[in-house]
């Protein structure tokens, strides 16, 4: 099964005060349909970047990511905003990792079936 989800060497990179700040450094995982994911960090490594990127809010600075088959990564800021407001039908509501629990199922159970990605320190 093709994965819903599927990050390869995403790179973040912001320009602060003249000064280029590595957000995200090659960050690479798959998400198969259904699947929970956890994203960790300390403080500071890029949770919350990644999740702008994957939210279709902000584009990497290299690397790829593909979603339900398109390569979101290339997508203008325009393209980004059909994606988010779900007017384009290659974007299903599983593609937006979440940890909740699912109808039927305690919130113990479903930690217990989520997978971890620790996203890199800063370089």
């Amino acid at each position: 099964m093709a994965p819903v989800i599927s990050i390869q060497d995403l790179v973040k990179t912001y320009i602060v005060g003249g000064s280029e700040v590595r957000a995200l450094a090659g960050v690479s995982f798959d998400v198969q349909p259904g699947e929970f994911l956890a994203v960790t960090g300390p403080s500071g490594s890029g949770k919350s970047t990644l999740m702008h990127i994957l939210g279709c809010l902000d584009r990497p600075t290299s690397g790829h990511y593909v979603l339900d088959g398109h390569d979101v990564s290339r997508m203008s800021k325009d393209e980004l905003a059909v994606v988010r407001h779900g007017t384009k039908p290659a974007v299903p509501a599983a593609a937006y990792p979440r940890i909740a629990s699912q109808p039927g199922r305690s919130v113990r159970r479903s930690a217990m079936t989520t997978r971890t990605v620790n996203v890199a320190v800063r370089a």
